[in-house]
């Protein structure tokens, strides 16, 4: 089943996020602060992707994960310094990788999370 265009909400989110981030990280990233980034954005889309209705999870699940996708080739892949490209570009495709697998499992952590404040 091929995957909707997401809803200008989700990349209306997404972009004035990651040009939120490009600017804190004018001066480089930590690991600490890829990892706040990261979940601050997927918490944000989780809650964003949650209000569109008539949509099924699998659905708003693509979105989301299409945008930590764009979140890591937009910010994650450029804080790599100069002189770790050589390495960065053998060992990116193993760490995108990773690092989508643990958006993915992140987002069902964030949806669980939600539903427990929901019916609380």
């Amino acid at each position: 089943m091929p995957i909707a265009p997401p809803p200008a909400a989700i990349v209306h989110a997404v972009q004035s996020f990651v040009a939120s981030v490009r600017l804190k990280a004018a001066d480089g990233l930590t690991l600490a602060e890829i990892g706040s980034s990261t979940r601050e954005l997927l918490k944000l889309l989780v809650h964003t992707a949650e209000l569109i209705v008539g949509v099924p999870g699998s659905q708003r699940k693509a979105w989301v994960m299409q945008a930590a996708e764009f979140f890591f080739d937009a910010v994650v892949a450029q804080a790599v310094p100069l002189f770790l490209r050589p390495v960065w570009w053998i060992v990116q495709p193993a760490v995108r990788a990773m690092y989508l697998s643990l958006c993915s499992e992140l987002v069902e952590l964030l949806v669980g999370e939600m539903k427990a404040e929901a019916s609380a």
